[in-house]
C-alpha cells in the first residue's frame, strides 16, 4: 500500500472559490458579511481596551458605495479596529474561525465567499491604531483558481499611527447591484442591522445616504371584547428557555396599523437579524394562521436567540427539533392573559378605516364600477319583467358535498332552529332561504329557518377565493341578506323574497364577471 493511500489531504484548496460563485446569496446578505466584519472589528477593538464599546456617542461608521457604468464596483469602508497583525494570516484563511466564534464572525468563510460571489477581484486595505502601517491584500480569483495559488503577497505602506479601519473594493462584478434594486438592498440592510442603527451605535451609509430605522407603532386600545374598557398597550416581553438549552428573549406586539409587509417575527443572533426581513418574515402557520389573516397583518416582534446554530451564509438558523418547541411555547406565551396578543390581533377592528383599507376600497371600486354599470344596463331589464315571488317554506333535498350547522335559539319566547348550509351545486343560486312559518298551516316547533349558500357558482369562485377571511365575510353578508328578508316578512312585507330572487340572478350576470 502506498503512502498516498494512508494519508489524504483535507485542507481546503483554492478551487473552493469557484464553488462560492454558486452560493445562493442575495446582494444584501453578501454585503452583510462585510458589515458583520466591520462591527465585530470594532467590538474586538473595544475588548482589547483600545476603544470604548459601541455607543451613540462614539458610533462605528460604515459606508457602502456602489458605482455602475461600464466598470461597476462596490466599496465598503469603516473606521473600526482593522485587522491586527496577530490575526492577519488567520483572517485570510478559508474556513479558519475567529478565536471567539460566538460573535458576528462565525465560520471564517463569509468575507471570502461573499467577495468571490460578487466579483473577480477583491482588494482589502486595513490599518490598526498604533501600528503606523497599512496592509493591502489583492485577490484575482480567476488567476488564483487557474494557477492554484495558495499564498498572496501583502503590500505594506506607512500610515498615521492614529488611523484605523478597513476598506474593501470589489471589481469585475459578476453580480452587480442593479439600479432598480438599490432601494431593496438598502432597506434590507437597514432591517438586518436595525438594532445597531436605531440606537445609533452604527452609522450606516448606502450610496451616500445615512439609513435610519423606524419602529412600527404599537397598538394602544381596549380589549376587543370590551371596546369601552381601559386602554392597554399591546406589547409583552418574551423570555423562554427550550429543553435543548437554546434561549430566546425579546418582545411581541400588535401593530397600530395592520400591514402584511413588516409583520411577523425577526429572529436575531448577536444583535443582527438572521431571519425575518420584510419580504421573508418568520410567520409560523401555527401562530399566524393561513393566508392574509388579521394576525399575519398585525403581529410583529423581535426574538434574540442564543445557542442556536446559524447557516454559514447567515440567512437562516440551523434548527434541530427545537423550532417546533419554540413555536409551541411561543404561541402559549403570546396568548397568556392579561395581554392575549393573538386573540386581540385577530379580533380587534379599528373604529376608523386604516389607510390600507381606504386604498383597497378605492381600488376595489375602480374594479367593480364597470360591472355595476353593465348590471344596470344589461341585467336589470330582465329582472323588471319577473313577477313577484312568494316566500319559500322548504328547500329541495340536500345536494352532495353539503356542510350543515344547526343552531338552536330562543327568539321572543319562540324556539327557532337556524340551519346554515354550504352547498356546491354547479352554478346554482348564491343564496337560498326557507322558513317553515311560510308553509300553509305550519305549526312546526321549533320554527326552522334554513340559509343555504352555494360556494360553487361564478360569483363565489371568483371573489371568495380560498382564504378563510374572504369566505367568512361573504357568508356573513349572505346571512345578513337572509335575516333582513325575514325581518321584512315579520313586518308584513309581502314580496321580500323577490329581493333574493333578483340578487341571485344579478350575481349570475355582470356582477360575477
Amino acid at each position: 500500500m502506498t503512502s498516498d493511500a494512508r494519508r489524504v489531504p483535507i485542507r481546503p484548496r483554492v478551487g473552493v472559490f469557484s464553488v462560492f460563485e454558486a452560493v445562493d446569496y442575495k446582494a444584501w446578505f453578501a454585503l452583510a458579511e462585510f458589515v458583520d466584519n466591520s462591527i465585530q472589528s470594532r467590538l474586538d477593538q473595544a475588548t482589547n481596551g483600545n476603544a470604548p464599546q459601541l455607543t451613540a456617542a462614539d458610533p462605528l461608521h460604515i459606508d457602502i458605495g456602489v458605482e455602475g457604468g461600464d466598470e461597476p464596483q462596490i466599496s465598503i469602508r469603516d473606521d473600526a479596529g482593522g485587522i491586527p497583525l496577530e490575526r492577519f494570516s488567520r483572517a485570510f484563511e478559508i474556513g479558519s474561525p475567529p478565536p471567539d466564534p460566538s460573535g458576528l464572525s462565525v465560520y471564517g468563510i463569509g468575507m471570502k465567499s461573499a467577495a468571490a460571489w460578487f466579483g473577480r477581484n477583491f482588494e482589502i486595505t486595513t490599518t490598526c491604531k498604533g501600528e503606523a502601517v497599512a496592509r493591502r491584500v489583492t485577490y484575482d480569483f480567476p488567476t488564483i483558481i487557474a494557477s492554484g495559488i495558495e499564498e498572496l503577497d501583502v503590500i505594506e505602506f506607512p500610515a498615521a499611527p492614529e488611523t484605523h479601519g478597513t476598506t474593501v473594493l470589489l471589481t469585475g462584478l459578476k453580480h452587480p447591484i442593479q439600479s432598480s434594486t438599490h432601494t431593496k438592498v438598502r432597506d434590507h440592510l437597514t432591517s438586518i442591522y436595525r438594532n445597531f442603527i436605531r440606537t445609533e451605535q452604527v452609522h450606516l451609509t448606502y450610496r451616500g445616504e445615512l439609513v435610519t430605522y423606524d419602529d412600527p407603532d404599537v397598538l394602544e386600545a381596549p380589549w376587543f371584547r370590551d371596546p369601552d374598557g381601559p386602554t392597554l398597550v399591546w406589547r409583552k416581553n418574551i423570555s423562554l428557555e427550550l429543553s435543548s438549552g437554546e434561549q430566546v428573549h425579546g418582545f411581541a406586539a400588535i401593530r397600530k396599523t395592520g400591514r402584511a409587509a413588516g409583520s411577523g417575527f425577526s429572529l436575531y443572533r448577536e444583535g443582527r437579524v438572521i431571519t425575518g426581513l420584510d419580504d421573508d418574515p418568520w410567520r409560523p402557520t401555527a401562530i399566524f394562521g393561513y393566508g392574509n389573516s388579521y394576525r399575519s397583518q398585525r403581529m410583529f416582534g423581535e426574538l434574540h436567540l442564543k445557542n442556536v446554530k446559524v447557516a454559514y451564509s447567515k440567512n437562516g438558523f440551523v434548527w434541530q427539533a427545537s423550532e417546533e418547541e419554540l413555536i409551541e411555547r411561543l404561541k402559549e406565551e403570546l396568548d397568556r392573559e392579561p395581554i392575549a396578543l393573538l386573540k386581540q390581533a385577530e379580533g380587534y377592528r379599528s373604529r376608523e378605516p386604516e389607510a390600507r383599507q381606504r386604498s383597497a376600497a378605492r381600488r376595489a371600486l375602480d374594479s367593480a364600477a364597470d360591472a355595476i354599470q353593465d348590471a344596470v344596463v344589461q341585467d336589470l331589464p330582465a329582472r323588471l319583467d319577473e313577477p313577484p315571488t312568494p316566500p319559500v317554506g322548504q328547500l329541495t333535498a340536500l345536494p352532495a358535498h353539503v356542510t350543515v350547522k344547526r343552531l338552536e335559539v330562543t327568539f321572543r319566547q319562540a324556539r327557532w332552529a337556524v340551519i346554515v348550509e354550504i352547498s356546491e351545486v354547479p352554478d346554482g343560486d348564491w343564496l337560498e332561504l326557507a322558513d317553515t312559518s311560510a308553509l300553509p298551516n305550519s305549526s312546526s316547533d321549533p320554527r326552522e329557518i334554513t340559509l343555504r349558500m352555494n360556494i360553487n357558482n361564478d360569483f363565489m369562485r371568483r371573489f371568495a377565493g380560498g382564504e378563510i377571511n374572504d369566505m367568512e365575510s361573504l357568508i356573513r353578508v349572505g346571512a345578513a341578506v337572509a335575516l333582513a328578508i325575514i325581518v321584512v316578512r315579520e313586518q308584513g312585507g309581502r314580496y321580500a323574497d323577490a329581493v333574493l330572487l333578483h340578487a341571485n340572478q344579478l350575481l349570475k350576470g355582470s356582477l360575477a364577471r
